[in-house]
């Protein structure tokens, strides 16, 4: 038994054999699987209206001298009238000093109708349908000195988008068709081109191009523009996008006898306000604070001022804004 047991102690007391693994130090490791890149595509440009937008953001302050109250599409609840709208105040830079009106709008399954009257009892309606995901009409008629409709016929897919806009007016004016074409040609390029003509009467072509930089990195989003027609007037724009939120935009726009205009503006917007101002070469300097006092309710407090060099003229605004 003694010697049967000094076996099994001897048997246990030997080491495991443990396996290792040879390592080959000359060859090469494994290549780790590379990210790939997500090719943008071409996107719609938008129409030829579309090509200065980025300019027009900026440079396009909606000024006003006196005080203002505005609602935009505040929910009504009524079967007729979904959306309503109100702009009320005292304006001096408008002709008619005094302005009211009010607006309703009405979303149907067959399109939507929008509705506008002023305290002069000008009437503006406009209805709108889209028939597929590319394709909108929309149909206009207002009432001011005169009877005047628009039809605008509008057709997109991947790469642009066509328009096609027939006015007429109760005057005995002739019939006004205008027909626009806006492709894009690379990711940065677009280039855009629109003819109009009145019925029996002069044709006119305008052209227009852009190149857009869009990149997360320092002073690599930019977008510059151009325009020209056949009437010998020709504008330029660019803008420049520094932060989220800050752009600066300068044009330039030379007319028939070559006179030129140029523009400079920023824009400076925050969660809570929005900042615009802007100078002319004409010596008209514009500026816009639009302060949100109320995010639920989105109300908005504004307050405009504006001030000529030449003419030694300056005006102030304040007034409130609530709605979308």
């Amino acid at each position: 038994l003694a010697s049967h047991l000094r076996g099994e102690m001897s048997e246990s007391s030997d080491p495991p054999v443990v396996q290792v693994p040879t390592v080959d130090l000359l060859a090469t490791p494994p290549e780790s699987p590379k990210k790939k890149k997500r090719k943008r595509g071409i996107r719609n440009p938008g129409s030829f209206a579309d090509i200065p937008k980025d300019s027009k953001d900026v440079l396009n302050i909606d000024t006003f001298v006196g005080a203002c109250f505005r609602v935009n599409k505040a929910p009504i609840g009524l079967p007729f009238a979904q959306l309503g709208s109100i702009n009320a105040g005292y304006d001096e830079t408008s002709a008619e000093r005094k302005f009211l009106d009010v607006a309703v709008e009405t979303v149907t399954p067959v399109g939507t109708i929008f509705t506008k009257i002023d305290d002069h009892f000008n009437l503006f309606g406009r209805y709108s349908h889209r028939f597929t995901k590319n394709l909108s009409v929309k149909a206009s008629v207002s009432k001011r000195s005169s009877v005047a409709g628009i039809l605008d016929i509008e057709q997109k897919w991947k790469t642009g988008t066509s328009t096609l806009t027939a006015s007429q007016s109760s005057r005995g004016e002739p019939l006004h068709v205008a027909a626009s074409l806006c492709q894009a040609m690379t990711q940065r390029i677009a280039v855009a081109a629109e003819v109009s003509t009145e019925w029996n009467k002069e044709t006119h072509v305008a052209c227009a191009a852009r190149y857009k930089v869009a990149r997360k990195k320092p002073f690599q989003n930019w977008v510059a523009t151009i325009q020209a027609n056949d009437s010998r007037m020709g504008k330029a724009t660019y803008t420049q996008k520094f932060l989220p939120g800050f752009a600066l935009a300068t044009s330039l726009l030379i007319g028939q006898d070559m006179a030129s205009v140029a523009n400079i503006g920023y824009r400076y917007d925050m969660s809570t306000f929005k900042f615009q101002g802007s100078i002319s070469s004409t010596g008209q300097v514009s500026a816009l604070l639009q302060n949100v006092m109320n995010p639920e309710a989105n109300m908005v407090l504004l307050v405009s001022g504006s001030l000529n060099h030449f003419t030694k003229k300056a005006g102030f605004g304040i007034g409130f804004r609530a709605g979308d």
